[in-house]
């Protein structure tokens, strides 16, 4: 339909306001002729969201209310989608709802959500195609990797090919932020378990030292006794000093 055409069915719409078929197709010629939508056909990444909620199949089935909301909307659902896809790898996307899907005929909710995503910055990680973008809002796409982190490789290069391996085809968008806090929060439980790990070596070690120490002193106490009172021959010495051996022995080895 050309524009010549659209303009008369928009002269016939107004000069018969009663007439609802003919108000329809005077809507769905403006559409359809409006640069929003042209745009919005050209683009291979809207091509889904196009065909599920544009195509001329669709228009004719909405109601004459309906298409007006959509002839408001069409120009901030574009600046959406735009913004959407940006936010995919750049945005606050990880941390969208399913409640913050906007309504695609709500002009006022794709503005807003518009204006939020251009406010967002950040890397993300994300096997998300443009062409789905809006399976971001889905309650099964992985928005956070708190519960799996664990399971990604340690001191991990590359944590896009680690993620892609570990999620596989489940849509995923996480941001870099939260997977370089998880590695922080990690590097330091490790290093605090190493401490205590070295800590207690050295507790052992000392124990162990005691423990020679009080063998050694169990040894020498028939000598002192020897040496300070004189009544003890030196085999008899050397027999106490045997079972003082054998007593600072099993002293050692219980601990």
């Amino acid at each position: 339909m050309n524009k010549k055409m659209t303009k008369l069915l928009s002269i016939l719409s107004d000069c018969l306001p009663e007439d609802a078929e003919l108000a329809r197709e005077s809507r769905i010629a403006r559409i359809v002729q409006s640069k929003a939508y042209r745009d919005l056909q050209a683009r291979d990444s809207y091509r889904k969201i196009f065909n599920e909620y544009l195509s001329q199949q669709k228009l004719e089935g909405y109601s004459p209310e309906k298409l007006q909301k959509l002839e408001e909307a069409l120009p901030s659902l574009a600046d959406f989608l735009q913004n959407l896809i940006y936010s995919l790898t750049n945005g606050i996307c990880p941390t969208l709802k399913d409640s913050d899907r906007p309504d695609f005929f709500d002009r006022d909710a794709l503005e807003d959500m518009a204006d939020r995503l251009d406010e967002g910055n950040g890397k993300n990680y994300t096997n998300i195609d443009p062409a789905d973008c809006m399976m971001v809002f889905d309650a099964g796409t992985v928005k956070s990797i708190k519960n799996r982190f664990t399971e990604l490789p340690a001191n991990c290069q590359d944590y896009g090919e680690a993620l892609t391996a570990l999620f596989g085809n489940q849509k995923y968008c996480i941001p870099e932020s939260e997977i370089k806090s998880m590695e922080a929060a990690y590097d330091e439980e490790v290093a605090e378990m190493l401490e205590a790990a070295q800590a207690g070596k050295h507790r052992a070690f000392r124990h162990k030292m005691l423990r020679l120490l009080i063998c050694l002193l169990f040894m020498l106490i028939p000598w002192f006794i020897g040496r300070l009172t004189g009544g003890m021959s030196v085999g008899m010495s050397i027999f106490a000093t045997i079972g003082m051996l054998i007593v600072g022995i099993i002293v050692w080895w219980k601990g």
